[in-house]
């Protein structure tokens, strides 16, 4: 689906191109022009959250390959064999154990994918 965006995005952007130098960039018709740029914008939003769903998709997926944790009441993860544990936090080696599903996703996402990855993590801090 990311490809496809991608591809119309570029063509839109190379008609844009073809016809400011057909024209000129006096003679160009403002209305479609707008347009043309509007669908450009709207492709790039589209591309953009497409792009997040693959991100949060293999970080869960990564976390659910992850060994050593089991999903808790409500949803919130807690180490296995570790009952005494409040809901949510772990014992403070815990860490490591998240840090795997981390790298993993940095190691084989591509560079605008990990870009996105480390300004997230830098938003949580």
């Amino acid at each position: 689906m990311v490809d496809r965006i991608y591809g119309l995005k570029n063509n839109f952007i190379e008609l844009i191109g073809k016809k400011i130098s057909d024209r000129g960039i006096e003679r160009i018709d403002v209305q479609e022009m707008g347009m043309l740029v509007d669908m450009v914008k709207d492709l790039a939003e589209a591309e953009e959250k497409c792009w997040e769903a693959e991100y949060y998709k293999s970080v869960a997926s990564a976390m659910e390959q992850s060994s050593g944790y089991s999903q808790g009441s409500m949803g919130y993860q807690q180490p296995s064999g570790y009952q005494n544990a409040r809901m949510g936090y772990m014992r403070p080696s815990g860490h490591t154990e998240l840090m795997k599903p981390l790298k993993e996703a940095l190691r084989t996402a591509s560079p605008e994918e990990r870009e996105h990855i480390i300004n997230e993590l830098k938003a949580l801090v």
